[in-house]
């Protein structure tokens, strides 16, 4: 196996892990966009609210692991779907307002179109396409 191989072979394993964990959030987000109400409290109530705290440990594990291994076009990438959903997280959590709003439905948005580049970068770098780094 050449290094380019082997990079590739890591490549690949960081994105799969990284968009696996990231489509983990749609639902949750999706939720909390459309209401809250069951995210919030029927999270909470249903002693599900660790499962939802291990999909965003997840999803933080194998950014991290990204962050090693992607060209830097990747990384920013990941950093642009990382900030709405950290935002629609924090309302999850109680730390922002839990309701339908412009502002959370523009969020999750942000989210769908951040996780569609981060996919599509992905896949050009393991195809050698793009720019330095791939």
């Amino acid at each position: 196996m050449t290094h380019d191989q082997w990079l590739r072979q890591i490549r690949r394993e960081a994105y799969s892990k990284f968009l696996e964990a990231a489509d983990k959030m749609q639902p949750l987000l999706l939720v909390e966009v459309t209401g809250g109400v069951i995210i919030g409290d029927e999270l909470r109530d249903a002693g599900t609210w660790s499962t939802a705290r291990q999909v965003l440990d997840e999803f933080i594990s194998a950014k991290a692991t990204l962050l090693l291994e992607a060209p830097v076009e990747v990384r920013e990438a990941a950093y642009r779907l990382h900030e709405p959903i950290a935002d629609l997280f924090g309302r999850i959590m109680g730390l922002a307002p839990s309701e339908v709003s412009a502002e959370a439905i523009g969020r999750y948005n942000d989210y769908i179109a951040a996780l569609s580049d981060v996919r599509e970068l992905c896949r050009k770098s393991l195809q050698g396409r793009g720019g330095p780094g791939f």
